[in-house]
C-alpha cells in the first residue's frame, strides 16, 4: 500500500469551498501580480518566500498504517479599497472572510477527507498603496486527518 499526504486533496477541495463565496477571485496558491480584481481568496496563500502554503507533520498511531496529519493551510481574504477608506475595506474584508468561515463550517470534513478543518490563527494587515488601501486577513486552516492510500 502506498499513501500520500492529505495535503494534496485539501488544498483543491478548500478552493471548491472558496469559489462559494460570490463577487469574489478564488486563486489556487499565491495571489498572481497585477491581476485585476479587488477582492480575491488565495489558498496556499504565501505572502513570503519564507511562509510556507501548508505547514504541519505527521506521526503514526498504534499499528495503523495510514499517519496522522496536522497542518495549517494558510490562506488570505484580501481587499483592495482603490481609495484610503480603510473602514470600508476592513467592512468587506470581514464579510468575505466570515463567508468563507461559514462555508467551511458547513462541512468540516471536506466531504470526508479529513476528520476536522476549521479556521484557526488569523491576522488583520492595513497597507496604503499608490492606488489605495488594501486590508486583507490572513488565516490558517488547521486540519486533522489521515495521509490518503493509493490503490
Amino acid at each position: 500500500m502506498v499513501w500520500m499526504p492529505s495535503a494534496l486533496l485539501v488544498l483543491p477541495a478548500l478552493v471548491d469551498v472558496a469559489a462559494t463565496v460570490p463577487d469574489v477571485a478564488v486563486f489556487d496558491g499565491p495571489i498572481v501580480a497585477n491581476n485585476s480584481r479587488t477582492e480575491a481568496i488565495t489558498i496556499g496563500a504565501q505572502p513570503g518566500e519564507d511562509i510556507a502554503a501548508v505547514e504541519g507533520g505527521m506521526a503514526g498511531e498504534g499499528y495503523a498504517t495510514r499517519q496522522r496529519e496536522t497542518y495549517t493551510v494558510n490562506c488570505a481574504v484580501v481587499v483592495l479599497a482603490g481609495n484610503d477608506d480603510s473602514a470600508a475595506a476592513r467592512a468587506l474584508c470581514s464579510q468575505i472572510f466570515a463567508a468563507f468561515g461559514s462555508a467551511l463550517a458547513t462541512d468540516q470534513t471536506l466531504g470526508g477527507l479529513v476528520m476536522r478543518a476549521q479556521i484557526g490563527q488569523f491576522s488583520w494587515w492595513q497597507v496604503p498603496g499608490s492606488t489605495g488601501v488594501k486590508v486583507s486577513v490572513r488565516f490558517g486552516v488547521l486540519v486533522d486527518a489521515y495521509t490518503q492510500e493509493i490503490p
